[in-house]
């Protein structure tokens, strides 16, 4: 009898622990991949516009207030931070050393979080000596940096980089895919940055999440 009772009092501390650490909901952790900012701002504003894609007049309004909000929001905050873009050129413009990234390429086996299909865009910026003979050709980076202004036109931006490169698209904006309607395509144009931070991109971090 006494071994029965051990065994039933053994067993109530082994569903006692088990309860401890499946916890309550909302006690529970685990970890998850992260969103980059700037996933989570273009899934809030089409949260906000639903019905963007009705016709042309609610596409062209939500593309005006896209690239409004968008540009104000990068000059508090760089929401593009993290985002993999790949090297297409370092070289020299005068007395400095200018490299171009884009993000229309993504790293293979990477894809954005839904709603997100597709972000296109340029970074032109000044880098340090010192990272002139590191950065590798069509390696893929995650940088950090002040946004300093939209680039116009491809010329404005030759004369920044000090040579003639193509960008994606000289325009800003936000469109469902042609493929895939319930995703969307986000194009950034041409971006002037003053670079803080440059690291190898490593793959989408893990952050811890209750749950």
């Amino acid at each position: 009898m006494k071994k029965i009772l051990n065994k039933f009092a053994a067993l109530f501390v082994i569903i006692a622990l088990f309860s401890a650490c499946i916890g309550k909901p909302g006690e529970r952790t685990r970890y998850v991949d992260e969103t980059y900012p700037f996933e989570k701002f273009c899934a809030e504003f089409l949260n906000s516009h639903k019905d963007f894609n009705t016709n042309d007049i609610t596409r062209e309004g939500a593309n005006k207030e896209f690239t409004r909000l968008v540009l104000d929001t990068l000059e508090k905050d760089n929401i593009l931070k993290g985002l993999p873009v790949k090297l297409k050129s370092v070289g020299r413009c005068g007395e400095h050393i200018t490299a171009h990234f884009m993000s229309w390429i993504k790293p293979s086996g990477f894809e954005f979080k839904e709603p997100v299909h597709e972000i296109n865009y340029d970074i032109i910026c000044t880098i340090p000596d010192s990272l002139s003979t590191t950065l590798k050709d069509d390696e893929y980076y995650a940088i950090d940096g002040q946004f300093v202004a939209r680039i116009e036109t491809k010329a404005m931006m030759d004369v920044l980089l000090g040579r003639s490169e193509m960008p994606y698209t000289d325009a800003i904006s936000f469109e469902a895919d042609d493929l895939f309607k319930d995703e969307i395509e986000i194009c950034m144009g041409m971006l002037y940055f003053e670079l803080k931070s440059i690291e190898p991109f490593k793959g989408r971090g893990k952050v811890e999440e209750k749950y």
